[in-house]
């Protein structure tokens, strides 16, 4: 309403009703199913979300996509019966609708499962790479250039005898573990590095510049390896569980395998004189999980 003139004017209201609906038919000015349309058209659309994003996360990963998409175009199918669709038909569709909702939804998340599964392994793989190529380097400072050997102190002869032992055990274990190029023997080549870092530490080498930097690369790239081989573990060990029982190791794999500890420091060696003292390859300690970042005292 408004004055013009001072004569009272009011506006007409104008309602505007819809001649078409969101499929391009014509609509009846009072639907009695509108609101069924409307209920199971959204359930549709939220499906698709689900199937469009999953989708988008599967070709960022190179993953296949087919189930995806031919899940998207029987939702597609359906929400364009929805528009053209009696009353009786909309009942029968209801359910349908709903099934192929849930289970498009269903491979919705099954696809990103499979993609964060990828993922994992190249993290993996990536991580690895970088675990061997520090060791390599750290191996190259202990073994070859001998950074740390002008600070290392021994109390006799043996003493120093027993420690290059154990120091051409682990140098040679490290360069096999490298490589098999598995995650396994990178974790293996970082722990007996650590190992030997240890062993070095308690004859003073501690005492050059340059420990502190080995050591803590060494230790991060043991703890990052064995952290990224978590997850692949996990799911290694699921299905392992139903099966059957395998049968015990004999003597001679027992002893093999006992040499292979052994090599990595896992086991102790025989039995040394009192005063060449507790560093024994033991300290390894190949742990799944533990940091033994610490110094002893």
């Amino acid at each position: 309403m408004y004055d013009k003139g001072g004569v009272t004017h009011q506006r007409a209201t104008i309602v505007a009703r819809p001649t078409v609906s969101a499929f391009g038919q014509p609509v009846s000015p009072a639907d009695p199913e509108a609101s069924l349309r409307a209920e199971l058209l959204g359930q549709i659309v939220a499906a698709q979300f689900d199937l469009e994003d999953a989708l988008a996360e599967l070709e960022r990963s190179g993953a296949p996509t087919d189930a995806l998409r031919s899940s998207l175009q029987s939702l597609g199918d359906l929400q364009r019966q929805i528009g053209v669709a009696s009353p009786a038909a909309l009942l029968t569709l209801r359910g349908e609708i709903a099934a192929s909702a849930s289970t498009g939804r269903a491979i919705a998340q099954q696809s990103r499962i499979a993609a964060s599964s990828d993922s994992a392994d190249d993290q993996l793989a990536a991580t690895s790479a970088r675990t061997r190529a520090t060791i390599q380097r750290i191996g190259e400072d202990l073994f070859e250039r001998r950074v740390l050997d002008s600070y290392l102190q021994f109390d006799s002869e043996v003493e120093e005898r027993a420690y290059r032992q154990r120091e051409a055990e682990r140098q040679e274990y490290i360069r096999r573990e490298l490589a098999k190029g598995t995650p396994e023997g990178a974790r293996n080549a970082a722990a007996a590095t650590v190992a030997q870092l240890d062993d070095a530490r308690d004859h003073g080498a501690d005492r050059s510049p340059a420990f502190d930097s080995m050591y803590g690369a060494a230790v991060n790239a043991r703890d990052e390896q064995i952290a990224a081989m978590a997850p692949t573990e996990e799911r290694a060990l699921a299905p392992s569980q139903s099966q059957s029982p395998q049968p015990s190791a004999t003597n001679a794999e027992l002893d093999e395998i006992a040499a292979i500890f052994k090599s990595a420091g896992v086991l102790p060696p025989p039995a040394e004189p009192a005063e060449q003292g507790n560093h024994g390859l033991a300290n390894v300690a190949v742990e799944r999980g533990g940091n033994n970042t610490g110094r002893s005292a």
